[in-house]
């Protein structure tokens, strides 16, 4: 669904992504490990067309998806959950969803993608007419994981979903990303919580400072002692 090949990418004269090789294969999960500023937030930046490339290419179904606007991509059925959630503080749950479809010309695809998110997290129904802002951390990822799924999209960008939420909130988030996942959205996941990801997800890349040093089948990732001692907390 996506291949990235040999892609470079700069902020100013630093030099962000070294020549790296992703492939997302359809109704994967696939994640991207490492450390702050290895890469993994500029990967989904680039694929989304908010950072210039400067050499290399992203196929998106086969197409070169590299120079497209934001816009065009999105609609093209690339939808992102962004880290750090972005929610409109100042309109209600339910418009916070509402302007996620916005690429969505059907009214009644609208009502079934806002009833299927209500299924993912009843506690966005309950809170549809509260102020986004006043949500707790945990309901403002999960709004915004809604928003991104009323676009319909074909592949899912996540980008740190579990960041700075309670472990009971983490687990039902990650449990829904799979359930996400199982009724037919490709899911490419950025994530510091190694373990769960891994645990979620079929295959996985490790990044170190622009450079993929590390690839495999997660589960056998869980298992590398170089990805435990590294990212796992050792044996």
């Amino acid at each position: 669904m996506i291949k990235i090949s040999n892609l470079n990418a700069k902020y100013g004269y630093v030099n962000a992504l070294k020549g790296i090789d992703i492939v997302v294969k359809k109704g994967q999960i696939v994640t991207l490990l490492g450390a702050n500023g290895a890469g993994k937030t500029t990967t989904l930046r680039c694929i989304l067309g908010l950072l210039e490339t400067y050499s290399g290419e992203i196929l998106f179904k086969g197409e070169n998806i590299i120079g497209k606007k934001v816009e065009d991509i999105v609609k093209g059925g690339i939808m992102s959950s962004p880290e750090g959630r972005n929610v409109f503080g100042s309109l209600s749950v339910k418009e916070n969803l509402l302007a996620g479809a916005y690429t969505i010309k059907s009214k009644q695809q609208t009502l079934d993608n806002l009833n299927k998110v209500y299924e993912y997290f009843p506690i966005l129904l309950e809170r549809k007419n509260q102020m986004a802002g006043t949500l707790s951390g945990g309901e403002q990822q999960m709004l915004s994981i809604g928003r991104a799924l009323m676009g319909s999209p074909e592949i899912l960008l996540l980008d740190e979903p579990s960041l700075g939420l309670a472990p009971l909130i983490v687990r039902d988030i990650f449990r829904i990303i799979q359930e996400i996942n199982k009724e037919g959205t490709t899911v490419l996941l950025v994530e510091q919580n190694a373990m769960q990801a891994l645990k979620i997800s079929d295959y996985a890349y490790v990044l170190e400072t622009g450079k993929i040093v590390h690839e495999g089948n997660s589960k056998e990732l869980i298992e590398d002692d170089k990805i435990k001692n590294a990212y796992l907390g050792g044996n």
